[in-house]
């Protein structure tokens, strides 16, 4: 039931124009190119993006707030912004340690956005280590793994790490 009240309040709130007149139109222009960009070099733009939208968020929403927003901005632009969700978090919190980056904030509730940079951070690393022929190389491992029937869906290889990211956490919290 709560998914269904969030839903009338985003539709019944100022969100949906700022959604589509601001992010959606003018996201597409400070993001074009993003598969051919890297994540470091759209940054600032990605974290300035996912302030203002939890900001307006914030006004309609009670709760999970950077979660539904990191979602959200992750569907409308799949190639550029990364999922932060608490099995996204723990994983990256381990292997952040494991990689000697600056840990994850240890209340990452009370400081959503600079745990969004983390994350993003995360993101830029394993692109850099990947290159494009590793991206690449990680895409089409997914699209042979996935079952034939009833499609296959070729996921870009930001996607693919969130899944993976996302399952590794799952097990950990369990």
């Amino acid at each position: 039931m709560r998914m269904d009240e969030d839903a009338e309040k985003l539709a019944a709130s100022d969100f949906a124009p700022y959604y589509w007149d601001d992010l959606v139109k003018n996201g597409r222009d400070r993001l074009s190119g993003a598969s051919a960009r890297t994540l470091q070099s759209m940054k600032t733009d990605m974290v300035s993006m996912f302030t203002k939208t939890l900001e307006e968020l914030s006004s309609v929403l009670t709760k999970n707030q950077p979660v539904f927003c990191s979602k959200l901005l992750h569907w409308t632009f799949p190639e550029a912004f990364p999922i932060m969700d608490r099995n996204v978090l723990k994983t990256i919190g381990d292997e952040h340690q494991e990689i000697g980056m600056k840990p994850m904030p240890e209340h990452w509730s009370s400081d959503r956005v600079e745990a969004y940079k983390r994350v993003v951070d995360f993101y830029s690393y394993l692109e850099d280590q990947l290159g494009p022929s590793g991206k690449g190389a990680l895409e089409e491992a997914d699209f042979h793994s996935q079952p034939m029937d009833p499609i296959r869906v070729r996921y870009g290889w930001l996607r693919v790490v969130d899944k993976w990211l996302w399952l590794r956490g799952k097990e950990t919290n369990e």
